[in-house]
């Protein structure tokens, strides 16, 4: 039985250690909820993921 991972598989779980490592470096008090923007962020090209996180992040601001 053959099992192939997808890029985008990995890149969302590079992403996600990476923001919940930043999050707790920092010492945020909800550091799980920076791995579900993640999650919701990173889109099939980095055209799609970049204006994605950015748009969610202006959101989360307001």
């Amino acid at each position: 039985m053959s099992f192939k991972i997808g890029f985008r598989t990995v890149k969302t779980a590079v992403a996600v250690s990476a923001a919940i490592a930043a999050a707790g470096f920092l010492q945020l008090e909800f550091y799980v909820s920076s791995a579900i923007i993640t999650i919701l962020c990173v889109q099939h090209s980095r055209q799609k993921s970049l204006p994605s996180a950015r748009d969610r992040f202006f959101a989360c601001m307001l």
